[in-house]
């Protein structure tokens, strides 16, 4: 389980991770950071005083699901310094994912949504329902048509809602924060939350 004290001894901040990305990964890891913007009402909400909140996320830089969720979590973090990024190597940490299959796999990015003593609130896992849904309507078309061209189908889809897709990274991710934040403030002693209100 992710801890505390495993958070302190393995996890990095954004920095330290993009620095460490593989040269070969770097063009599209800065792609997507560049591509992160957030709307009035996400703007609005990242810059409340907000409780501190520990994002702990077990990345790979090869991953493109990575790509597309990882930078979102850096820029939120940048935005509000009581939201802190803990970013763990999936390759070096393997064993942790056991701890957190999805659908029995060891799926990344798996981002979970911690307070301050790091218990854990939600978790955000690989990415968005929508990514899912265009996955499941390119395996029911080539069914429908008899084919074997998923491969073919699903990357077509892809590409054409590759901009939706990462707008609905960015909704979910920052739909978790907002759970994560109203269950802290709801679990705090009154006179705890005075400062948030």
């Amino acid at each position: 389980m992710i801890t505390e004290e495993f958070v302190k001894q393995q996890g990095m901040n954004a920095e330290l991770y993009l620095n460490k990305v593989d040269q070969k990964y770097k063009e599209r890891w800065q792609k997507k950071l560049d591509k992160v913007k957030f709307t009035e009402q996400q703007q609005e909400f990242l810059s409340r005083k907000l409780p501190t909140i520990n994002i702990v996320v077990i990345s790979a830089d090869w991953c493109g699901d990575c790509q597309n969720g990882v930078p979102i979590l850096i820029k939120i973090a940048e935005k509000n310094h009581a939201i802190k990024l803990h970013i763990i190597d999936r390759d070096s940490n393997i064993e942790m994912l056991e701890n957190y299959l999805t659908a029995g796999a060891k799926k990344v990015p798996m981002t979970l949504f911690m307070d301050k003593e790091f218990n854990e609130i939600t978790r955000w896992v690989e990415r968005s329902t929508l990514a899912y849904e265009i996955r499941y309507r390119a395996k029911a078309e080539a069914i429908q048509n008899n084919s074997n061209e998923y491969t073919d189908i699903l990357r077509a889809l892809l590409k054409e809602n590759s901009n939706k897709m990462f707008e609905e990274n960015q909704k979910e991710i920052i739909k978790a924060l907002q759970k994560t934040t109203a269950v802290i403030l709801a679990t705090m002693k009154l006179e705890d939350l005075k400062q948030y209100v």
